[in-house]
């Protein structure tokens, strides 16, 4: 759910946080 957030900020960032 958080990545969610993260991926409208940063999509490498968000990927990281996926794991």
């Amino acid at each position: 759910m958080v990545l969610f957030q993260r991926q409208t900020g940063n999509h490498k960032a968000s990927q990281r946080s996926y794991i």
